[in-house]
């Protein structure tokens, strides 16, 4: 079928042409895909590999390519079924939901009858859905290209103009501008005293010649302005910092934790495989990987979780059913359509089911981790069959602490990128900054050109660009969740914790 993309006049906000690029190129990719067995128990037999919307009694396949949201986040998804408008009325989202009632806890795991049984087949089908290509890509488009730079090349990018924040400079810049334009005009029409300025070669009147004056208590200003700045910019370059550092360590704990519950859970039974020389599958070790192939696709859509919280995208009327399907898409087969709408539906209804309105019930995020500490326990105390020397259980206490020690941990970094997200620096702070920055700025404008004439408005205009291009950027590092060129790569995030978990299962199990 042909996949239909988004009208790059559909993409709202900067980056426009980028974004519109990087949707075809996914959805060309998704479309050259070929299909194969589901395997999941819970979504159709035969699919394509591409996920899809929950079924529904509204009608179906709409084009799906974009979103609009508060930081202009990127889509690619390709057509996905429309998800119900009416939020209120979920008769449809509750028919989803109805897909998961055999078993909430074991409706994601690998199928052995889609692949045939055995670990080997489970490993398989769970690896194709965690390292899905057109999923990865879908992830990697969700961020804007970083600008990059060379350190040891001062002349390096200073004259481009893409990855700074013109857009907050602009507005103050020529409203600067028009005020110096407007007094120099008016000091040329204002009657001569006997006032001499020497910078101007003529007699200038009184007025002007007061602002002239008053050049040398202006001027004082900018002491504890630059320390105002300084602050802001530093204060806003720890957050960016610490939101990097809290990313990092999301990252390095999937791994890691990725690596232990893997050893931890499958060891035993590949060392009984060695003492018996066999390949074959020892006791209930089929079962083992059922659940590892369920914690590696929980483990890999926290990340993807983390990221639709710290970006929310806007779920009005309008585009309800675009974002439902490009968050949905994003998550793929990793979890069920009824775990999907937990995690993209932070809603309840007087119904209680999932939905766009309503009362605030949960943080997606938190989903996956519940999920995780419920997983964790499973596997820590998993019963072995058919193996002589199984774990005794205090190395299983041992390895459950160890597995909910990481856990904690990502919830740790998910709560300090939080913290960061929706704590901005005090209002206070920031208005009174603002506000001394313009009336220095101001007033430094109208001495100058009462002093030296309209010829000073070129060098007026860098000396505004120079005091708001630091507030400027101090705004672009004090948010570093959002779609610009300066912000984290959070969908990136996603996709490095997709493949490093692919790697895990591949080489420990």
């Amino acid at each position: 079928a042909v996949l239909p993309t988004l009208p790059e006049s559909h993409l709202p906000g900067r980056g426009a042409r980028d974004l519109s690029e990087k949707s075809r190129s996914v959805t060309s990719a998704m479309a050259s895909e070929s299909m194969s067995p589901d395997v999941h128990g819970l979504v159709d037999a035969t699919v394509s590999r591409r996920p899809s919307l929950p079924s529904s009694d509204v009608e179906a396949t709409q084009e799906i390519g974009g979103s609009t949201n508060a930081s202009d986040s990127t889509t690619t998804p390709p057509a996905l079924q429309e998800v119900p408008e009416n939020g209120t009325a979920a008769t449809s989202l509750a028919e989803t939901s109805s897909l998961s009632s055999s078993s909430a806890r074991s409706s994601d795991r690998c199928s052995s009858e889609g692949w045939g049984g055995g670990r080997e087949s489970l490993l398989q089908g769970a690896l194709e859905v965690i390292l899905d290509p057109a999923r990865l890509e879908a992830l990697s488009s969700c961020d804007r290209d970083v600008l990059t730079y060379d350190s040891y090349n001062f002349f390096s990018r200073m004259f481009s103009i893409r990855g700074r924040n013109t857009r907050m400079v602009l507005a103050p810049l020529i409203s600067l501008f028009l005020w110096g334009l407007v007094w120099s005009l008016l000091f040329l029409r204002l009657e001569s005293s006997s006032y001499y300025n020497e910078n101007v070669s003529r007699y200038v009147s009184t007025t002007q010649h007061f602002f002239e004056a008053k050049d040398n208590l202006i001027t004082p200003l900018l002491t504890p302005l630059s320390f105002l700045l300084t602050f802001r910019l530093a204060r806003s370059a720890v957050r960016f910092w610490d939101a990097r550092a809290a990313m990092g360590k999301l990252i390095e704990i999937c791994r890691s934790n990725m690596a232990d519950v893997a050893v931890g859970l499958m060891s035993p039974f590949r060392r009984t495989r060695r003492k018996l020389g066999s390949l074959e599958d020892v006791g209930n070790e089929q079962e083992a990987m059922e659940l590892l192939c369920e914690y590696s696709k929980w483990l890999s859509a926290f990340p993807i979780a983390t990221r639709h919280y710290l970006r929310p995208e806007s779920f009005a009327n309008e585009n309800y059913s675009k974002v439902y399907a490009k968050q949905r898409y994003e998550y793929g087969r990793l979890v069920s359509s009824g775990d999907a709408q937990q995690m993209i539906l932070e809603c309840e209804n007087t119904f209680g089911e999932a939905s766009k309105v309503g009362i605030r019930v949960r943080d997606p995020p938190l989903v996956a981790l519940n999920r995780l500490h419920q997983l964790a326990w499973d596997i820590a105390y998993f019963e072995y069959e058919g193996v002589p020397k199984a774990p005794t259980p205090h190395a299983q206490s041992i390895l459950f602490s160890r597995i909910t020690d990481q856990i904690n941990i990502l919830c740790g970094s998910y709560g300090a990128m939080e913290r960061i997200a929706l704590t901005p620096l005090p209002f206070v702070y920031v208005v009174h900054l603002r506000s001394m920055t313009l009336l220095y700025l101001t007033l430094q404008n109208l001495s100058s050109v009462a002093k030296y004439g309209w010829t000073s408005l070129p060098l007026l205009v860098l000396l505004n660009w120079a005091l708001l291009g630091v507030e400027a950027s101090a705004v672009e590092c004090e948010k570093p969740f959002g779609i610009s060129r300066n912000h984290l790569l959070l969908g990136k995030m996603g996709k490095t914790v997709a493949t490093n978990i692919g790697q895990a299962l591949r080489e420990l199990t």
